[in-house]
């Protein structure tokens, strides 16, 4: 298995780690997001509010699987590092 801390070092784990930018961009297009849906549904019908709140109900239960994964894989590697670390 390839060292965790020499994968930092090297930056080849640049794609599995999210900025600091990158995670306010994130919540910036949430907001946006929230703000326009919320616009979007005081023009809609009753059936297209419906599907409109389906659309949101499915889009964050997407939001939470993915955050649930960047923390499993956060954790993942702080535990090799620590194991790293220790076992040297």
């Amino acid at each position: 298995m390839k060292s965790a801390l020499l994968e930092l070092y090297h930056n080849s784990l640049a794609d599995k780690v999210t900025s600091k930018d990158h995670r306010e961009r994130i919540n910036q297009l949430l907001r946006c997001l929230d703000r326009d849906c919320t616009e979007l549904t005081k023009q809609l019908g009753e059936e297209a509010k419906g599907v409109l709140k389906n659309f949101r109900n499915c889009y964050d239960e997407l939001l939470c699987i993915e955050n649930d994964a960047a923390f499993v894989q956060g954790f993942c590697l702080g535990v090799k590092i620590i194991t790293e670390a220790l076992s040297d």
